[in-house]
């Protein structure tokens, strides 16, 4: 018994290439065009060599014709590799070029009093700076109209009627932040406690709720160094933020205003005469964070693109359904059904399903977002997917000025880094088979 848990705890720090052998011996009973193609030259390749041991995944390196492939008409949960097809849908819906829109509203009162309705449209990328150039935008527009106080700000976020999409969590990491019409900062705030909640982020000033948010996480305890987390489940409150930010960069502006008169439209809201102050354009393209969303696996950012899309698509507030409903139509129009399945556009839900050969097709057909993605190692273009006992990877290998698309599916435990590895061996292999 001894000497079965020193193996096994001496398993634990064997480096990635040795674990590669624990599991190599069943690779014989798995007979696919993977292990054809290898034949002799498999000891070279420790990890495709291990991948083969695998019962839980699928893999397909090719174009029309696999060069290499392994359980490929098998379907797998592809985690954030879902995030390629949101990428490909928002770019096909709108463009590169395309900028995020915030209609602004005034109404002054026959007693002259002003009232600013910002209605949201799920712009996901309203950080600090982009709301401060909001501010200097309409503080402007209200100055020529001979407006200097702001009597109510109205927040309209019905874009969106529901946005606890499937799969988010309800930890306070950022990735599990709750998207929204109109959020600010990726619906994130970084803390820090120093007698007190503070802002630790020099272009985002403090507010009630920053304080509210870190009461919330960390009741029963301080923080000892900056965290950043999400703003919680309170999708009232997190549209508030955004009105406290706007607000609080309106008086730096010169236009007087109460943060205390902010409100989140409702039912209650009266109903008043509108008049167009401003439409705001975000400065940012799409195709200027689509890279940096699927860069940094952006879950908000996804799932902000995919619900915005489901509320102009169809012409009314999105909800999962419609999202769900979104996604169903696009695969029937890229003739993916019934194999392919997809919910929601971060990659969080574990029913999302799809097979390696009919990913990898797509890819084929979509080659342009190869432009959109990082190089994970010398000469692979590609997106990961991580959930627990999920490891996925899909995208491109560099081999003789060509871009081969190639598609890794695990639904199992495996190494650290055990994908990587697969990806460089797979080029090594392309590159070894066009000498």
């Amino acid at each position: 018994m001894f000497h079965f848990f020193l193996f096994t705890f001496l398993l634990c720090f064997l480096p990635v290439q040795s674990a590669y052998s624990v599991q190599s011996s069943a690779q014989a009973s798995l007979q696919g065009s993977l292990s054809q193609a290898l034949n002799k030259d498999l000891n070279k390749y420790p990890a495709l060599k291990y991948l083969l041991s695998l019962k839980q995944a699928g893999l397909w390196v090719g174009d029309n014709k696999p060069l290499l492939s392994m359980r490929a008409q098998k379907s797998f949960i592809p985690a954030s590799t879902t995030k390629l097809l949101t990428a490909q849908m928002a770019l096909q819906h709108w463009g590169g070029e395309y900028r995020f829109k915030t209609p602004i509203y005034l109404n002054v009162s026959y007693d002259g009093k002003a009232t600013l309705r910002v209605v949201g449209k799920g712009d996901p990328f309203l950080t600090s700076e982009v709301i401060q150039i909001m501010a200097k935008e309409i503080a402007q527009e209200l100055r020529a109209r001979g407006v200097r106080t702001l009597h109510q700000l109205i927040l309209d976020d019905g874009y969106f009627a529901q946005t606890n999409l499937p799969g988010i969590g309800r930890s306070n990491n950022p990735y599990d932040a709750l998207p929204g019409a109109l959020v600010a900062n990726f619906n994130t705030v970084k803390l820090r406690y120093k007698n007190g909640w503070q802002s630790a982020e020099e272009q985002t000033p403090f507010t009630s709720t920053l304080a509210d948010v870190g009461n919330y996480w960390f009741a029963k305890s301080k923080l000892n160094k900056p965290q950043r987390v999400n703003l919680g489940k309170n999708l009232h409150q997190n549209t508030l933020y955004f009105g406290e930010l706007l607000m609080t960069f309106l008086q730096g502006e010169g236009i007087e205003g109460d943060l205390g008169q902010i409100q989140v439209q409702d039912a209650n809201t009266p109903k008043m005469l509108w008049q167009e102050l401003m439409i705001f354009e975000n400065s940012n393209t799409l195709s200027d964070f689509v890279p940096s969303m699927l860069r940094y696996s952006t879950n908000f950012i996804a799932n902000q693109l995919v619900l915005a899309l489901a509320a102009e698509t169809f012409r009314q507030p999105a909800t999962p359904d419609l999202v769900a409903r979104l996604f169903a139509d696009y695969l029937i129009k890229e003739n993916m059904t019934p194999a392919a399945f997809f919910e929601e556009g971060a990659g969080l839900s574990r029913r999302n399903q799809i097979n390696a050969e009919l990913f990898a097709d797509w890819l084929r057909r979509h080659s342009s977002i190869a432009s959109a993605l990082p190089m994970i190692e010398k000469g692979v273009l590609a997106k990961s997917g991580t959930l627990l006992n999920v490891r996925s990877l899909a995208g491109f290998i560099e081999n003789n000025e060509q871009k081969i698309p190639f598609v890794l599916l695990i639904n199992e435990n495996v190494p650290y880094k055990f994908r990587d590895q697969v990806a460089q061996e797979l080029r090594l292999f392309l590159k070894s088979q066009s000498k």
